[in-house]
């Protein structure tokens, strides 16, 4: 043991006998903590994040009976995410090559069943269409072309949210009635 002078009388110093042996341990918990973090980091790959973007698309597909009736119409959902579907039909009465006047389809060619027609002019799929799938027929009937051009548009928007679909097109759909109604505007 050390003695030290102070002043009138001696004191000693005491020192733990275990110090060295913490001192040990601490810088062994150190080397081993720091050479895990320089490992995981050389080590280890980066966390990649990848995003697909949402991709919206349909397209028609029509049969035919011969040259002149149209018995088939549906339309495909191209894109990656599940949407709803609308159509247009145009139709046109032709002389050859040129657009005469606009026609009227008969009654009954449309298939309620699978389809509505909604106050804004559009015939609305009642369901949701997954990527890759098609709605079913939109025709009940084949639709006779002599004198005629029948023309389908149509258009897909994603179905969720569902503020999509009210947003864009100001139409709600309730799945459990499976009806398409006028979306009502929010209060904001």
């Amino acid at each position: 043991m050390k003695r030290r002078y102070h002043g009138s009388r001696v004191s000693k110093t005491n020192r733990p006998k275990h110090f060295a042996g913490l001192l040990a341990l601490a810088l062994i918990l150190v080397c081993t903590v720091g050479g895990t973090v320089a490992y995981l980091v050389t080590h280890t790959d980066p966390v990649v994040n990848t995003f697909t973007p949402g991709e919206v698309s349909c397209q028609v597909e029509e049969k035919f009976e011969g040259n002149n009736v149209k018995t088939e119409a549906v339309i495909r959902n191209t894109g990656n995410v599940p949407a709803y579907i609308r159509v247009a039909v145009v139709a046109n009465t032709v002389d050859g090559d040129n657009i005469t006047g606009m026609k009227t389809l008969p009654a009954g060619w449309l298939n309620t069943t699978n389809w509505t027609e909604g106050s804004d002019g559009f015939y609305y799929y009642k369901g949701v269409v997954q990527p890759g799938e098609k709605t079913d027929n939109l025709l009940k009937t084949g639709i006779n072309l002599d004198g005629i051009q029948v023309t389908i548009l149509a258009s897909a928007i994603q179905s969720m949210p569902d503020a999509a679909v009210e947003d864009a097109w100001n139409m709600s759909y309730n799945s459990g009635t499976s009806t398409w109604t006028e979306a009502v505007p929010s209060s904001n």
